[in-house]
């Protein structure tokens, strides 16, 4: 309507008019003008759950154009048994229902609950009634049918008179009870298998590939033929599944996967004895649906639409369930300094069929740090293999808190959290050390867990302590001597950044005064393993005082005692023994004369004479140059002899 109240009858309107309906997911709507000021707003939501409508002209929101709706999860079909779903094929000759030889295969999945099984009951069947009563009964296309006694089989038709098939007994797993279970079947060209309740039942293997055959005669889609009991989301792939994907979305519908879909009956729409399905050929088409005016994939049959379903909102591992596996973290740090601040990230959630989870639960998501150290090597027997991940400390899990919950409270914006963004606050650990941060959904690891995080320790404040190491010797007086410091936060955790501190060493008891400062030369610092290095040489011997001082403060003070150089026995006169061989002594060439002094003996007494060798030319049988590679010192000749 216009200002006035009048119904506006003007096409153009359709450019003002917007419809923003969101929640598991951005749903694409379809706008048409029916005229009388009339439009229709068609659309279909793939998934059950809550859902925000905003509806808007020229940027406004109507009246009443802004409220919640819930969605349900849909029902399933009840199947005469002599009556099944007939899907015609959209054209003649071969139909993307035939699964040509172009596609990458096939698989066959559908969920049924049987309230009796006294004949073949054929789930899914490239074929008419006609074919199977036939005499000479051969699958012309595809088949996955139950028999009495629960035996469970599949085949596929790949040439003139050549079916491949496998079948199992899985009588001690289904009954006919009215129990929802999942059926599915899976062929590459090579590889048939049988999949139950989402695991391999049985295969066949086949030497010569070969893919399916397909008919260009009459061979519809037969759906629940000779079945007594309900049928639900019946998906025809046109490529091989494996194990692992069947499993993981049998609770799914499969709009995300459209384009690999020649089928999907999911059996919430439809009127009377129709039914009506999706497929890559056969889009969406909301508007024609909306007006009961469908162009493919259209079945038939004396079915009955019932609420029942094993696709349960929230219940069943499916829409609605948070899922570890396609939630992602985000925000989580690398790197933390102990007991600084909180640790937070946040989880963007999403349920087990790759949709928002938008259900608000405090108790969906948890997270936790675990510190962990690499073993390289142990005492145990051979046959484990190092390193080995050591898990030392565990932290205690913390739940994450969605905001901001339920559709009443997301808003008008589109740019709203809708309660899937979970924030995770976690205490910062006060060891330092390499941790694994973890978060889950239900026991579930979240995407990309575990992260490796490293906590540093804290900088250095009032609380730091400085912790000297056992001296390497004890202090002899003009002999240099170190002290090996490690400097702590109030944790205990070793800090890896050099702190600026001075020394000075004073001595105490004397008449005198005796004081040196430590400089930068005399404080070092290694960065792989944080001990600072502080050498010292004092002169005289006597008790110094220690002390090491940062930001106006003294942080560390210790008495050293220094010993005096102990004197050494060193023969003053050489007996009259001739020369002896030595080590540790000195050597020259001069003017053509070599020249030995000192050293000590064999017997480890030192000496004090010296030797010289006289007539050294052309006296030598080796004779060698040793060229001295450092400095400015010209080369010296090393001569060898038998002195």
């Amino acid at each position: 309507m216009d200002a006035f109240g009048c119904i506006t009858n003007n096409d153009d309107d359709l450019n003002l008019i917007d419809v923003h309906i969101y929640g598991p997911y951005e749903v694409d709507v379809e706008i048409l003008p029916l005229g009388d000021g009339l439009y229709l707003v068609s659309y279909i939501p793939e998934v059950a759950g809550q859902y925000r409508y905003n509806i808007s002209f020229a940027d406004n929101l109507i009246n009443e154009g802004s409220f919640c709706l819930d969605v349900g999860a849909g029902g399933s079909l009840s199947i005469d048994p002599s009556n099944p779903v007939i899907v015609e094929e959209a054209m003649m000759g071969i139909s993307p229902l035939d699964i040509s030889s172009g596609t990458d295969g096939l698989t066959l999945e559908t969920w049924a609950a049987f309230a009796t099984m006294q004949s073949d009951a054929y789930l899914i069947f490239k074929g008419s009634p006609s074919h199977v009563n036939s005499e000479q009964h051969i699958a012309k296309g595809y088949e996955m049918k139950m028999s009495p006694g629960m035996i469970f089989s599949g085949a596929v038709y790949v040439g003139l008179g050549e079916v491949r098939s496998a079948e199992v007994d899985i009588s001690g797993s289904v009954a006919a009870d009215g129990v929802w279970h999942h059926f599915a079947m899976s062929y590459d060209g090579v590889h048939l298998a049988m999949f139950f309740d989402g695991a391999l039942v049985t295969e066949s293997y086949y030497e010569v590939g070969a893919s399916l055959k397909p008919n260009e005669y009459y061979h519809p889609l037969t759906l629940g033929y000779g079945m007594n009991g309900k049928l639900d989301e019946v998906k025809i792939w046109k490529k091989a599944r494996s194990e692992d994907a069947i499993s993981d979305a049998m609770y799914c519908p499969p709009y995300k996967m459209l384009d690999d879909i020649v089928a999907y009956f999911g059996f919430n729409e439809g009127s009377g004895s129709d039914v009506w399905g999706h497929g890559d050929a056969c889009g969406l088409e909301t508007s024609k649906r909306s007006m009961f005016n469908i162009t493919c994939l259209q079945g038939q049959g004396g079915i009955t639409f019932n609420n029942e379903s094993p696709l349960k909102l929230g219940t069943a591992p499916g829409v609605g369930k948070p899922s570890g596996k396609y939630s992602i973290a985000t925000g989580v740090p690398l790197s933390i300094t102990a007991a600084s601040t909180e640790i937070t990230f946040n989880i963007i959630a999403r349920d087990k069929c790759r949709y928002r989870y938008i259900s608000g639960s405090t108790s969906a998501f948890e997270a936790r740090m675990t510190k962990y150290s690499i073993v390289f090597n142990s005492d145990d027997s051979p046959g484990t293999e190092y390193p080995l991940l050591r898990s030392d400390a565990q932290l205690g899990a913390v739940a994450a808190s969605p905001t901001p919950g339920f559709c009443p409270n997301w808003g008008l914006g589109t740019d709203d959290s809708l309660g899937e963004v979970y924030n995770v606050r976690l205490s910062t650990a006060q060891a330092t050390g390499s941790y694994f941060m973890e978060a889950f959904a239900n026991g579930d690891p979240v995407k990309y867990p575990p992260f490796q995080m490293v906590v540093t320790s804290a900088a250095p404040n009032a609380f730091v302590k400085y912790s000297i190491h056992a001296l390497e010797r004890k202090p002899v007086a003009g002999v240099p001597f170190a002290y090996h410091v490690t400097v702590t936060d109030r944790f205990g955790n070793v800090l890896k950044t050099p702190v600026p501190f001075t020394g000075q060493v004073s001595i105490t008891g004397k008449a005198y005064n005796m004081e040196y400062v430590l400089g930068p030369e005399d404080i070092s610092f290694n960065p792989e393993d944080a001990v600072y290095t502080i050498t010292v040489t004092l002169g005289i011997a006597g008790i110094y005082t220690l002390q090491l001082s940062g930001e106006s403060m003294v942080l560390f003070s210790q008495q050293v005692t220094c010993e005096a150089a102990p004197w050494r026995k060193v023969s003053a006169h050489q007996p009259d023994t001739g020369a002896v061989k030595r080590f540790e002594h000195s050597s020259y060439v001069f003017e053509n004369q070599l020249y030995i002094f000192g050293g000590a003996s064999f017997n480890k007494t030192y000496v004090n004479d010296m030797w010289k060798l006289r007539g050294l030319k052309d006296q030598l049988s080796y004779e060698s140059k040793v060229p001295i590679t450092y400095g400015k010192v010209p080369d010296r000749v090393l001569r060898d002899s038998n002195i």
